[in-house]
Protein backbone atom coordinates (compact mmCIF):
# COMPACT_ATOMS: atom_id res chain seq x y z
CA UNK A 1 0.00 0.00 0.00
CA UNK A 2 2.75 2.41 0.98
CA UNK A 3 5.39 1.22 -1.47
CA UNK A 4 3.64 -0.01 -4.32
CA UNK A 5 6.83 0.43 -6.97
CA UNK A 6 8.55 -1.66 -5.32
CA UNK A 7 6.20 -3.87 -4.36
CA UNK A 8 5.35 -4.35 -8.00
CA UNK A 9 8.65 -4.23 -9.53
CA UNK A 10 9.27 -7.93 -7.69
CA UNK A 11 5.97 -9.40 -8.46
CA UNK A 12 5.30 -12.17 -11.26
CA UNK A 13 3.37 -10.86 -13.97
CA UNK A 14 1.15 -13.49 -14.24
CA UNK A 15 -1.04 -14.93 -11.61
CA UNK A 16 -3.98 -17.46 -11.70
CA UNK A 17 -7.51 -15.69 -12.31
CA UNK A 18 -8.69 -16.98 -9.34
CA UNK A 19 -6.18 -16.11 -7.20
CA UNK A 20 -6.76 -12.71 -8.60
CA UNK A 21 -10.26 -12.33 -8.34
CA UNK A 22 -10.56 -14.30 -4.82
CA UNK A 23 -7.99 -11.27 -3.54
CA UNK A 24 -10.13 -8.33 -5.20
CA UNK A 25 -13.18 -9.90 -3.22
CA UNK A 26 -11.43 -10.30 0.32
CA UNK A 27 -9.97 -6.67 -0.62
CA UNK A 28 -13.45 -5.52 -1.17
CA UNK A 29 -15.16 -7.16 2.04
CA UNK A 30 -12.33 -5.80 3.75
CA UNK A 31 -13.04 -2.02 2.34
CA UNK A 32 -16.61 -2.23 2.90
CA UNK A 33 -17.75 -4.32 5.50
CA UNK A 34 -16.92 -1.95 8.33
CA UNK A 35 -19.37 0.46 6.62
CA UNK A 36 -21.91 -1.78 7.04
CA UNK A 37 -20.39 -2.38 10.72
CA UNK A 38 -20.34 0.70 11.49
CA UNK A 39 -24.17 1.22 10.46
CA UNK A 40 -25.10 -1.85 12.66
CA UNK A 41 -23.21 0.10 15.90
CA UNK A 42 -25.01 3.55 14.84
CA UNK A 43 -28.40 1.80 15.32
CA UNK A 44 -27.43 0.09 18.36
CA UNK A 45 -26.39 3.05 19.74
CA UNK A 46 -29.55 4.39 18.31
CA UNK A 47 -31.45 1.68 20.65
CA UNK A 48 -29.38 2.13 24.11
CA UNK A 49 -30.95 6.05 24.34
CA UNK A 50 -34.35 4.82 24.09
CA UNK A 51 -35.18 1.51 24.82
CA UNK A 52 -37.21 0.05 21.50
CA UNK A 53 -40.91 -1.06 21.07
CA UNK A 54 -42.52 -3.93 19.67
CA UNK A 55 -42.94 -2.12 16.41
CA UNK A 56 -38.94 -1.09 16.58
CA UNK A 57 -37.51 -4.27 17.03
CA UNK A 58 -38.69 -5.71 13.61
CA UNK A 59 -37.00 -2.52 11.90
CA UNK A 60 -33.88 -2.79 13.76
CA UNK A 61 -33.49 -6.47 12.85
CA UNK A 62 -34.29 -5.12 9.55
CA UNK A 63 -31.55 -2.73 9.27
CA UNK A 64 -29.10 -4.96 10.90
CA UNK A 65 -29.86 -7.51 7.61
CA UNK A 66 -29.95 -4.89 5.51
CA UNK A 67 -26.87 -3.45 6.28
CA UNK A 68 -25.26 -6.84 6.13
CA UNK A 69 -26.65 -7.76 2.91
CA UNK A 70 -25.36 -4.51 0.95
CA UNK A 71 -22.11 -3.91 2.29
CA UNK A 72 -20.92 -7.33 3.52
CA UNK A 73 -22.53 -9.41 -0.02
CA UNK A 74 -24.16 -6.94 -2.63
CA UNK A 75 -21.06 -4.59 -2.47
CA UNK A 76 -18.11 -6.95 -2.96
CA UNK A 77 -19.86 -9.23 -5.31
CA UNK A 78 -20.42 -5.93 -7.27
CA UNK A 79 -16.36 -5.21 -6.62
CA UNK A 80 -16.05 -8.52 -8.07
CA UNK A 81 -17.94 -7.62 -11.23
CA UNK A 82 -15.91 -4.30 -11.52
CA UNK A 83 -12.83 -5.61 -11.32
CA UNK A 84 -13.51 -8.13 -13.91
CA UNK A 85 -15.17 -5.13 -16.45
CA UNK A 86 -12.60 -2.42 -15.57
CA UNK A 87 -10.21 -4.96 -16.15
CA UNK A 88 -11.30 -5.49 -19.49
CA UNK A 89 -11.36 -2.25 -20.37
CA UNK A 90 -7.97 -1.42 -19.14
CA UNK A 91 -6.63 -4.57 -21.22
CA UNK A 92 -8.41 -3.34 -24.99
CA UNK A 93 -6.60 0.22 -23.90
CA UNK A 94 -3.33 -1.77 -23.36
CA UNK A 95 -3.61 -3.39 -26.54
CA UNK A 96 -4.83 -0.13 -28.55
CA UNK A 97 -1.45 1.58 -27.48
CA UNK A 98 0.51 -1.41 -28.78
CA UNK A 99 1.53 -3.15 -24.91
CA UNK A 100 2.04 -6.61 -25.32
CA UNK A 101 -0.05 -7.49 -22.67
CA UNK A 102 -1.69 -10.69 -21.31
CA UNK A 103 -5.61 -10.50 -20.14
CA UNK A 104 -4.65 -12.48 -16.75
CA UNK A 105 -1.76 -9.66 -16.25
CA UNK A 106 -3.88 -6.80 -16.47
CA UNK A 107 -6.23 -8.75 -14.23
CA UNK A 108 -3.42 -9.30 -11.44
CA UNK A 109 -2.28 -6.04 -11.63
CA UNK A 110 -6.00 -4.83 -11.22
CA UNK A 111 -6.85 -6.48 -8.48
CA UNK A 112 -3.32 -6.27 -6.56
CA UNK A 113 -3.93 -2.71 -6.59
CA UNK A 114 -6.98 -2.80 -4.72
CA UNK A 115 -5.29 -4.16 -1.61
CA UNK A 116 -5.53 0.16 -0.60
CA UNK A 117 -9.36 -1.33 0.18
CA UNK A 118 -7.51 -2.15 3.91
CA UNK A 119 -7.98 1.67 4.32
CA UNK A 120 -11.64 1.02 4.38
CA UNK A 121 -10.96 -0.36 7.82
CA UNK A 122 -11.46 3.39 8.72
CA UNK A 123 -15.22 3.77 7.99
CA UNK A 124 -15.88 7.46 7.57
CA UNK A 125 -12.73 8.04 5.55
CA UNK A 126 -11.99 4.87 4.06
CA UNK A 127 -14.15 5.33 0.64
CA UNK A 128 -12.79 8.58 -0.42
CA UNK A 129 -9.55 7.56 -0.37
CA UNK A 130 -9.04 4.47 -1.15
CA UNK A 131 -11.04 5.01 -4.79
CA UNK A 132 -8.76 7.58 -5.79
CA UNK A 133 -5.56 5.58 -4.16
CA UNK A 134 -6.22 2.53 -5.65
CA UNK A 135 -6.66 4.31 -9.34
CA UNK A 136 -3.19 5.66 -8.64
CA UNK A 137 -1.98 1.86 -7.01
CA UNK A 138 -3.13 0.98 -10.59
CA UNK A 139 -0.82 3.37 -12.66
CA UNK A 140 1.97 2.20 -10.26
CA UNK A 141 1.01 -1.74 -11.27
CA UNK A 142 0.51 -1.63 -15.03
CA UNK A 143 4.07 0.54 -15.10
CA UNK A 144 6.03 -2.09 -13.32
CA UNK A 145 4.30 -5.56 -15.04
CA UNK A 146 4.65 -4.26 -18.56
CA UNK A 147 7.27 -2.38 -17.76
CA UNK A 148 6.18 1.27 -18.91
CA UNK A 149 6.49 4.78 -18.92
CA UNK A 150 4.24 6.92 -16.51
CA UNK A 151 2.59 8.06 -19.41
CA UNK A 152 1.36 4.77 -21.51
CA UNK A 153 0.82 3.54 -18.13
CA UNK A 154 -1.41 5.92 -16.75
CA UNK A 155 -3.63 5.79 -19.97
CA UNK A 156 -3.97 2.12 -19.76
CA UNK A 157 -4.98 2.46 -15.92
CA UNK A 158 -7.51 5.52 -16.16
CA UNK A 159 -8.70 6.23 -19.60
CA UNK A 160 -11.21 3.17 -19.68
CA UNK A 161 -12.74 4.39 -15.84
CA UNK A 162 -12.85 7.85 -16.96
CA UNK A 163 -14.68 7.20 -20.06
CA UNK A 164 -16.93 4.74 -18.61
CA UNK A 165 -17.56 7.39 -15.64
CA UNK A 166 -18.56 9.93 -18.52
CA UNK A 167 -20.80 7.89 -20.33
CA UNK A 168 -22.58 6.58 -16.98
CA UNK A 169 -22.82 10.38 -16.29
CA UNK A 170 -24.21 11.32 -19.96
CA UNK A 171 -26.75 8.43 -19.37
CA UNK A 172 -27.79 8.89 -16.22
CA UNK A 173 -28.38 12.78 -17.59
CA UNK A 174 -30.31 11.61 -20.16
CA UNK A 175 -32.10 9.25 -18.40
CA UNK A 176 -33.19 12.09 -15.43
CA UNK A 177 -33.94 13.98 -18.53
CA UNK A 178 -36.31 11.67 -19.98
CA UNK A 179 -38.69 11.86 -16.83
CA UNK A 180 -38.56 15.29 -16.58
CA UNK A 181 -42.70 15.35 -17.56
CA UNK A 182 -43.03 13.90 -13.48
CA UNK A 183 -41.85 16.64 -12.04
CA UNK A 184 -39.13 19.59 -11.87
CA UNK A 185 -35.71 17.54 -11.74
CA UNK A 186 -33.45 20.77 -12.91
CA UNK A 187 -32.02 20.49 -9.38
CA UNK A 188 -30.56 17.37 -10.10
CA UNK A 189 -28.64 18.82 -13.27
CA UNK A 190 -27.86 22.38 -11.99
CA UNK A 191 -23.88 22.65 -11.08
Amino acid sequence: MLRPSATFGRMRPEGSVRGSLLFALLSSFAGYAPIGLANVLLATVHTLDSPPTALDEPLLLGMYGFSFAVYGVLVPAMGLVTTLFVSMGDHLVLKGLGVPSSFRATLRGHALSQGVHLVGLVPCLGVPVFVLWCMGVRVVAYRALYRLGWGTAAMGALLFPFLAGGLGVWGWRAWVESWSGLGDWSWLLDG
